[in-house]
């Protein structure tokens, strides 16, 4: 997790086991994969928007709700009139934004979590030789590690290597320079062959991150009541979506796009849209 139990709301858990279906949630969760890995998906939905309407590294610098529509102001000046925004930014990063008028203060403050993953490539799945699974959890720095390409097929293989809370604090407090060694000697005593098998990695930092500036949501003590709905009931023309706003399902790919389907449902109902369009 990202944070350590005693810095999580026990109401979150409870609610994401209740969405993930109950008995459910433990055997279902995580359980399927994006062909191509889940950028595939990414890639899918910018097609369907068209590639020539995304902005990147454009990032709004204001939302302004005016008596007839918003107008946001992006870091280059531009300056686009809408019926109703959308925002899906984490909660870390939404006081970059100038709301007017203000957000309520309680959204601003929503709990990320500390996480980073080791994510190293190698020539195959080695663990297979000795019979071992390449699923493994500890106390230690490195939480927990899956197999990240199972399903996609070909001879090499990728192993995550997932940190949250105060072992993420200790991963990210390794040296560039001896990072790879650290990770490597702290897997190697539950998978030898580990380092003969590793071609390189990748460090993900997610609290470095200047888009996120954490790893995601991670409700704290008394989050979940202290929000409410405010999340869904939106704020005036400002609709928000994001896996923090979708408690069943808050940290998961599928919490995103639940709250996106939700988002756009909000605003269609808001706006007629639906009904221009024939439903």
């Amino acid at each position: 997790m990202g944070a350590p139990a005693a810095e999580q709301s026990w109401l979150g858990l409870l609610a994401q086991v209740k969405g993930g279906g109950l008995e459910a949630y433990w055997r279902d969760s995580e359980s399927l994969r994006c062909v191509g890995g889940n950028g595939s998906l990414a890639r899918r939905l910018a097609e369907g928007i068209g590639e020539g309407r995304i902005r990147l590294s454009l990032p709004a610098v204001s939302v302004e709700q005016r008596e007839r529509d918003l107008l946001v102001t992006l870091r280059d000046r531009t300056r686009i009139e809408c019926d109703r925004v959308i925002v899906a930014v984490a909660p870390s990063v939404l006081g970059r934004i100038d709301f007017r008028p203000a957000l309520p203060d309680v959204l601003g403050r929503a709990g990320m979590g500390r996480v980073v993953k080791f994510l190293a490539a190698l020539s195959g799945p080695f663990w297979l030789d000795s019979g071992r699974s390449p699923n493994f959890a500890s106390d230690g720095p490195v939480g927990v590690t899956w197999h990240g390409t199972s399903g996609q097929g070909g001879g090499a293989a990728g192993l995550v290597a997932f940190s949250g809370g105060r072992g993420a604090d200790s991963c990210r407090a390794f040296g560039a320079a001896e990072r790879v060694r650290r990770y490597l000697a702290a897997l190697a005593p539950a998978y030898p062959g580990l380092n003969d098998a590793f071609t390189e990695s990748l460090f993900m930092d997610w609290p470095a991150d200047p888009w996120t500036q954490g790893g995601y949501s991670c409700a704290a003590p008394g989050e979940m009541a202290r929000i409410g709905s405010a999340w869904r009931d939106g704020a005036g023309g400002v609709v928000f979506a994001g896996e923090h706003t979708c408690p069943a399902f808050q940290g998961y790919m599928e919490g995103a796009l639940r709250s996106g389907r939700a988002a756009a449902a909000q605003v269609a109902a808001a706006t007629g849209l639906g009904a221009r369009r024939g439903g």
